[in-house]
């Protein structure tokens, strides 16, 4: 009776102890939460913050002056507010976290366009949106060698034209954008007489996979070549272990080949395929416009009097301006009335034209034909690379099917072979 007193008191004990270790832990998740949600909040205001005050006007100012007028001196003063602030949360928090949120926050552009709109797409199965997007950053990296250099040059004139009031200097960044801006709309209307880059790189990739694979796996396959798998229960472990993974492999490469070219046939059949294109001209349209106003705040600080304005204008009104004007409209706040600015007004117009011509040959003619060309090859490669898969499977493992070989790599518990029969049940 005591013995079950004790035991009874015992197990209370512990129920309470694993209560009480539970608490921490949804208290723990509940901060961690909480300090995500706070790290995306800063990011994003940090972010926002940057890119108006460098590229419109001074937001911190205006909001201050306009609704707390007695507090300026926290702008006066807000380097140091901003260093104390940021000693008062370093002594808050760890140094990982620190670090961590830093990077976070730095480069939390490219985390939006390389892991969250991925992993958002793959999620949701939206495999047509993934080619599209695919094919966006696979253009943007096919000649990033120049886009960099381009984007270096365009920043530094840009920052000169904002920053600078010397005359010489605005001049010359003036004609720098401008020269840029020809150069880029020229490599776009000459893209669309070359062939794509993305859809060859679909076989060069897989067939290269392929290459490295099949003889990876040579090694392994010796064990097989008479016997067949069945005696595979007389081998050691490592031996099957072996087995299994290069098999595993293979078949795996072959699903994925087979998987792709069905989906490039859907994104071919699909208006998604103009997706990469109109995103292609949107960034256009605002590069263009942003060029565009900044050239015209140029010629306003080289000379006020080459437009008439109702009140001083902004780089956001020049913005506005610029955008009115590539719509093929003007606005009462600010016109161009000698005939430098009317010059740059009508280079503005011929680029507009030249964009919707861009657009033309891009969705409707020339190269729409075309990448229904390249998509066909996209697909015929990588067709021939599951086909080559399947053949070194069955003369090398002895495995007649690539079905036989998913049920053999069932036997023997491999890690994928769900996955390989959702891949197989997609390619039906």
């Amino acid at each position: 009776m005591g013995e079950r007193m004790i035991n009874q008191e015992d197990q209370e004990q512990l129920d309470k102890g694993q209560k009480q270790t539970s608490q921490p832990k949804k208290k723990n998740s509940k901060l961690d939460a909480v300090y995500k949600v706070l790290r995306e909040i800063v990011a994003i205001w940090c972010w926002g913050y940057v890119t108006i005050k460098l590229f419109f006007f001074d937001i911190d100012v205006y909001f201050v002056e306009k609704f707390f007028p007695s507090y300026m001196w926290v702008i006066t003063y807000r380097f140091f507010i901003i260093i104390g602030l940021a000693s008062l949360i370093w002594v808050t928090l760890k140094n990982k976290q620190i670090i961590l949120s830093l990077l976070f926050i730095v480069f939390y552009p490219l985390i939006i366009v390389f892991w969250r709109i991925p992993f958002f797409i793959i999620k949701n199965k939206r495999w047509n949106l993934l080619f599209a997007f695919v094919d966006s950053v696979v253009s943007f990296f096919a000649s990033f060698k120049k886009t960099f250099i381009t984007t270096s040059v365009f920043l530094i004139a840009t920052v000169m034209i904002l920053a600078s009031s010397n005359k010489v200097l605005l001049w010359l960044s003036i004609i720098v954008l401008t020269l840029i801006l020809l150069l880029i709309f020229f490599q776009r209307m000459i893209s669309v007489f070359r062939q794509s880059m993305t859809y060859k790189l679909y076989g060069k990739f897989f067939s290269f996979g392929g290459n490295n694979l099949r003889n990876s796996s040579i090694s392994t396959v010796s064990v097989l070549a008479n016997e067949g798998y069945v005696g595979v229960e007389n081998l050691e472990d490592n031996q099957i272990q072996s087995i299994v993974t290069d098999l595993q492999t293979l078949v795996l490469m072959n699903r994925v080949c087979l998987v792709v070219a069905k989906g490039l046939k859907s994104y071919q059949e699909t208006g998604w395929r103009i997706i990469s294109s109109v995103l292609g001209i949107l960034l256009m349209i605002i590069y263009t416009v942003f060029s565009f106003a900044t050239i015209n705040y140029g010629l306003y600080k080289i000379n006020p009097n080459y437009f008439t304005y109702l009140h001083p204008p902004t780089f956001f009104n020049f913005f506005y301006y610029s955008f009115n004007l590539l719509l093929n409209s003007t606005i009462p706040e600010i016109v161009a009335t000698t005939s430098v600015a009317q010059i740059f007004s009508m280079v503005q117009a011929f680029f507009a034209l030249f964009l919707v011509l861009i657009f033309v040959t891009l969705v409707f003619t020339f190269r729409s034909q075309r990448e229904m060309v390249e998509i066909n090859v996209a697909i015929d490669n990588l067709s021939e690379e599951g086909k080559v898969m399947e053949n070194f499977i069955r003369d090398h493992y002895k495995l007649e099917t690539i079905e036989v070989a998913i049920k053999f790599l069932e036997t023997l518990k491999a890690v994928f072979v769900k996955w390989l029969y959702q891949m197989t049940e997609s390619i039906k």
